[in-house]
């Protein structure tokens, strides 16, 4: 005689709601309501707590205010489904989820030990089912992170869905390279990258080739260091993708300056690539060497890692006869963007990194064309270091389309830099803005480079400004001097010290650096 079918009762969750009401459950008892059945969770050790609180107060920095993260609170999946994950981050706080649970979480993230079979096949095919973007599994046993993304439908999944994406991102094994970074704080921090994350890197760094219409046939001089700082490295190999003929050069600290003017003189390459001071410091130093690089080879010029000012791009363009254009990148990221022709904006390969405009008090986000932070979220490379929400420093607008036209126009939106947050020094009250300053100071025609120097006076202890400049041969250099001290009295409402020296004094400074010290805090 057959046994016979056993029926099991589907609970829906306004019943599990009030058999929690009614005290159905002992005091402590971890039930939680998947798909209709009512599954006890696994027992907590300590590594598992131990976890838990850890992720807990890394998700709390990453995401910031506006967003609440919730330990094993209870989210109400759909009629039949309230898990109670071991961690899910919502928008808004505590305060809004008083009369009913969350429904629709940003994150959730479950920590298995012996449950990971229940966490991977029912909870990753439930949260699939609701629609949840990003669900993460933290794998002890195998110290392991487990992305899934993508949700879809898939018949053979327990709940009828699954994620299609799934990564594993793992310590130390899977590391190809390390990035430099200088950090918020100017300490170097250094970061992992695994070999999709290098795959991912160079198509966005090799994407800026076409968008600036640099191709077949161009000839690239790249500038920026080729070494743990990923920017040169990684931009010069990445040019390969797309064709473009690249010479590494490096940095003037390892390639000096009067070699870099010879190399461009005798290879001819179309294409400049570096930061605008170091291209500033070249033309100034031809100039003094009788080259006209208006007349060069070169006729494109690709700047970053420094603000790029009207006023230095428009002195920039006229002494190298080129076109110049801005790109965007962070070492936490990649290379995000580049300038089209239109040079209204900087286009964001948003398809590889999600981005925020977010009020710096509030985190919520502003209106398209304001002003606020820029926050990153890396999509494709973040293997090793998923970044969430990363604040970048910058403040920028959102623009939803450029004005001009072609491919990359077409498919992404700009950002606009206002200024960095932390570009500015304080002199005798006053705020004096890098960007400001610098802006004030190449609109100068005279002027070819400065140095401001923030310092202590000896005699008064007053703080003070000296300004260094350096001047074209043609120009009388005392009325340049006096011009200088004029305008910078008449913006910021303090009479600076201003010295005049003699050409490449400032460029043998800069070359020993990474980025040019243009802006120094020596007080004491």
């Amino acid at each position: 005689m057959a046994d016979p079918e056993i029926t099991r009762h589907r609970w829906k969750r306004v019943e599990y709601d009030r058999l929690i009401e009614s005290g159905f459950f002992r005091s402590g008892e971890a039930v939680e309501l998947l798909g209709g059945q009512l599954i006890v969770a696994e027992p907590q050790g300590s590594r598992h707590f131990a976890a838990i609180r850890a992720a807990e107060e890394t998700l709390r920095t990453a995401f910031g205010p506006g967003w609440e993260v919730r330990g094993q609170g209870p989210l109400a999946l759909d009629e039949e489904s309230e898990p109670e994950p071991d961690l899910a981050v919502v928008p808004g706080s505590f305060r809004d989820y008083q009369t009913g649970h969350p429904s629709r979480p940003a994150l959730v993230v479950e920590v298995g030990e012996t449950s990971l079979g229940l966490d991977r096949d029912h909870k990753g095919s439930l949260y699939a089912r609701a629609g949840i973007a990003d669900y993460w599994i933290m794998n002890l046993p195998e110290r392991v992170l487990e992305v899934y993304r993508d949700p879809s439908v898939d018949d053979s999944a327990v709940f009828g869905w699954h994620y299609r994406s799934v990564e594993r991102l793992v310590p130390g094994a899977e590391i190809a390279e390390y990035w430099r970074s200088g950090g918020s704080t100017g300490q170097p921090v250094f970061y992992p990258r695994t070999r999709d994350d290098l795959r991912f890197a160079e198509l966005s760094w090799g994407r800026s080739f076409p968008c600036m219409g640099i191709g077949p046939g161009d000839l690239c001089h790249i500038s920026f260091p080729l070494g743990v700082h990923p920017a040169g490295q990684v931009w010069a190999r990445s040019a390969q993708l797309f064709g473009v003929g690249m010479i590494w050069v490096g940095a003037g600290n390892a390639h000096p300056s009067a070699a870099q003017l010879d190399l461009i003189q005798t290879l001819r390459p179309t294409v400049f690539i570096g930061m605008s001071s170091f291209a500033l410091h070249l033309a100034n130093l031809a100039e003094a060497k009788g080259i006209d690089l208006a007349t060069s080879s070169v006729k494109k010029l690709v700047c970053s890692a420094e603000t790029l000012s009207a006023a230095k791009r428009e002195k920039l363009a006229r002494f190298w006869g080129a076109e110049v254009f801005d790109v965007f990148g962070m070492s936490e990221a990649g290379l995000m963007g580049a300038e089209s022709a239109a040079h209204d904006g900087i286009h964001i390969w948003t398809d590889m990194y999600f981005i925020e405009v977010v009020d710096p008090e509030t985190g919520k986000a502003v209106p398209d064309g304001e002003i606020g932070t820029l926050c990153v979220t890396p999509l494709w490379t973040n293997h090793a270091t998923p970044f969430l929400r990363w604040n970048s420093g910058d403040l920028i607008s959102f623009v939803p389309r450029s004005k001009g036209s072609g491919t990359y126009a077409d498919l992404y939106p700009m950002i606009r830099h206002a200024n960095r947050t932390t570009g500015f020094f304080k002199v005798r009250g006053v705020n004096v803005n890098h960007a400001e300053f610098e802006d004030m100071m190449f609109r100068n025609a005279e002027v070819l480079d400065f140095q401001a120097v923030l310092e202590t006076e000896d005699k008064t202890g007053r703080e003070g400004l000296r300004v260094l400049i350096e001047v074209k041969g043609t120009c009388d250099a005392e009325t340049a001097r006096l011009q200088v001290a004029e305008a910078v009295k008449r913006t910021f409402e303090f009479s600076p010290q201003v010295e005049l020296l003699q050409r490449g004094t400032l460029a043998t400074e800069f070359e020993r650096s990474l980025k040019a010290p243009r802006f120094v805090d020596r007080r004491q």
